[in-house]
């Protein structure tokens, strides 16, 4: 099978639907019935993209003219919050247009903060996840860390704090068990 890259807007898409799927567990032809209606009703042509999806784990929602709107019911009025969790990762430049990604990078835990620490810029690094304030790729953290360099030492190399080290080795672990 031929290697299919993916844009960053893929991957943003990506993200959201992961979080739609995999965090909330919304069955996937709900969330198709969904993504038409706000195709058809609302006018968007990359919904996932265009629109900031809510959920209360069972429906999802989308704001529009003030309400917030029950796409998976076509168009009830209704609820928001931990959904909020994974739009506000996406970093947004005026126009509303994705521009930056800060996965998550610990297991997904309401009472914890996710830190945005690590980033995914399709301007830096290829757009390989990296640690934010250096541009340095996770996988170059991981590499060091198994050549035997201490956290503390990658820490002051790139000027960051060693919670940033440890929290993109704690990334590359999570994705790695996921592969």
């Amino acid at each position: 099978m031929r290697n299919r890259l993916l844009s960053f807007s893929n991957l943003c898409e990506l993200h959201v639907l992961s979080a739609i799927r995999r965090e909330h567990r919304i069955a996937l032809p709900k969330v198709r019935k969904s993504l038409e209606y706000v195709r058809r009703e609302l006018g968007s042509d990359r919904p996932l993209l265009d629109r900031e999806f809510l959920t209360n784990g069972v429906s999802l929602f989308v704001e529009h003219a003030s309400d917030l709107v029950d796409v998976t019911s076509e168009g009830q009025t209704a609820l928001r919050r931990e959904f909020e969790r994974a739009l506000a990762r996406i970093e947004r430049d005026r126009r509303g247009r994705p521009i930056r990604l800060f996965p998550f990078t610990r297991a997904r835990d309401a009472s914890e903060e996710q830190p945005k620490v690590v980033a995914v810029d399709p301007t830096i690094a290829f757009g390989r996840p990296m640690l934010a304030r250096a541009g340095v790729r996770t996988e170059v953290i991981v590499s060091r860390l198994d050549a035997g360099d201490e956290p503390a030492d990658m820490a002051a190399d790139y000027s960051v704090s060693e919670k940033d080290i440890l929290e993109a080795l704690r990334y590359e672990r999570r994705h790695a068990q996921a592969a």
